[in-house]
């Protein structure tokens, strides 16, 4: 080959690894270091279903002053599952919360999904701020929507304390008294209302030690009665007046932290 031909054939050649390096160099760049940036720019599944009545006019007086209007009410319900796989789809790893569990009899750090910050950052943000539906929600808002909903589908006035799984178990395990005794049950009251916690723990007064025990810890109430008393106990017969019927709530502690556990 003639030493032209051969000049070009080299150029020719570097060039077509030059190129190639430089493709490879972009692929890696847009598919591996910016993965999640691109990611985010792809819009998620959504189906948004609308029902929309139809509209029966105002009614108005005879001057034409509005009596009754037409007002249109949102719902938004949240399918948690559906929405974590959306959000895996766009990122690599679930956020997580550290919780405490018994594990064993002997009380451990468990990492789970914070499906609170995956529908906060994730759903809110990014698709219902740009709609106008976004408003905030806490735990009294919600607690008053499952009390509503149990009522209306079991027919009775029904009331819940509501509290996170992390907030469980930090009571659970701060109980002060001996978890594991012969002679007597653990109790674990958990109220919504704090004034009526410490209205409780006024009128039981000092309790008798030598037949039960009552304790104020953060947001519930410690209580040992003996087996078989636990209706009968005047601490027993307090917790059981209607007056704190919607407010708090009795569960066994090794109940509790069988749940925790599950």
């Amino acid at each position: 080959m003639e030493p032209r031909y051969r000049l070009r054939l080299y150029i020719l050649t570097t060039l077509v690894i030059v190129g190639f390096g430089t493709l490879l160099t972009r692929l890696h760049e847009f598919q591996i270091k910016r993965r999640d940036e691109f990611l985010q720019m792809v819009p998620g599944n959504r189906i948004v279903t609308v029902r929309e009545p139809g509209i029966r006019g105002e009614i108005t007086d005879r001057n034409g002053i509005a009596l009754a209007k037409n007002l249109r009410n949102y719902e938004v319900s949240f399918n948690l599952d559906e929405i974590r796989d959306a959000y895996r789809l766009q990122h690599k790893e679930d956020p997580t919360i550290e919780r405490l569990t018994k594990e064993g009899g002997m009380t451990r750090k468990r990492s789970e999904k914070d499906i609170v910050t995956i529908v906060n950052e994730w759903t809110i943000h990014q698709y219902l701020e740009p709609l106008g539906l976004a408003k905030n929600y806490n735990a009294a808002a919600l607690r008053t929507r499952i009390e509503q909903a149990l009522r209306k589908r079991f027919g009775y006035d029904a009331w819940i304390v509501l509290l996170t799984q992390k907030t469980v178990a930090d009571m659970a395990a701060a109980y002060p008294f001996e978890r594991i005794d012969e002679e007597r049950h653990p109790y674990i009251v958990f109220g919504s209302d704090k004034a009526m916690l410490d209205e409780i723990m006024e009128k039981a007064g000092t309790a008798d030690a030598d037949t039960e025990r009552l304790e104020r810890g953060k947001g519930v109430l410690y209580w040992q009665c003996p087996r078989g008393e636990s209706l009968e106990t005047p601490v027993a017969k307090l917790l059981g007046k209607t007056r704190y019927k919607s407010s708090t709530t009795t569960r066994n502690l090794r109940t509790v932290e069988k749940l925790l556990g599950d």
